[in-house]
């Protein structure tokens, strides 16, 4: 099997992940600038973006581009290919918090004078819907911070380097045995 892929490895697979969503993502704060109900309308097919990367690209390759670029591949405890099922439950604290995010977005956007909004320089705007959100989904946020520190305290101490959502979804991350090879010289 292959070495476990540990904390840094797979933050430094995460930093490329965001990289590569985050064009896309920042189309919901071009949005911003448009109107409140482009913002509305927005917010949450595109607070899904990140969760569908990860969800589609581990459904069918097992590995993200930043896991692919670090030679890391998520499998099923027993090595095997990770199901979709899997997959989906991996990474539903991800796509849950994205989803409450995207709901406070737009019930803080609703709540908003169209004159106020249209009138609010970039930095006002993220103020004001950040202040407005309702106050279950600060708490949310909060829990989702909770749960990532967590998680990482779980990674740094499991002998497998699972993670919490690897706990749940019967996972873990190796590295890849092209990886593993290069790195012990057996590459050929």
């Amino acid at each position: 099997m292959g070495e476990y892929g540990g904390f840094w490895s797979r933050l430094w697979a995460r930093t490329i992940d965001i990289m590569v969503v985050l064009p896309l993502a920042s189309l919901n704060y071009w949005f911003w600038a448009d109107s409140r109900r482009m913002v509305m309308f927005a917010a949450l097919p595109l607070s899904l973006l990140t969760p569908a990367y990860l969800i589609i690209l581990h459904g069918l390759r097992g590995q993200s581009f930043g896991k692919i670029a670090l030679g890391l591949k998520i499998e099923s405890i027993s090595g095997g290919r990770v199901s979709w099922p899997r997959v989906i439950a991996r990474f539903s604290p991800v796509a849950l918090f994205q989803v409450v995010w995207g709901v406070g977005v737009v019930s803080s956007t609703h709540a908003l004078p169209d004159i106020l909004f249209q009138t609010a320089s970039f930095r006002q705007k993220a103020r004001l819907i950040h202040e407005g959100m309702p106050h279950w989904v600060q708490s949310c946020i909060s829990l989702y911070t909770l749960w990532v520190f967590a998680d990482v305290i779980v990674l740094t101490v499991s002998s497998k380097k699972r993670s919490i959502h690897d706990l749940l979804a019967g996972t873990v991350v190796r590295q890849s045995k092209a990886s593993v090879a290069i790195q012990s010289g057996q590459a050929g």
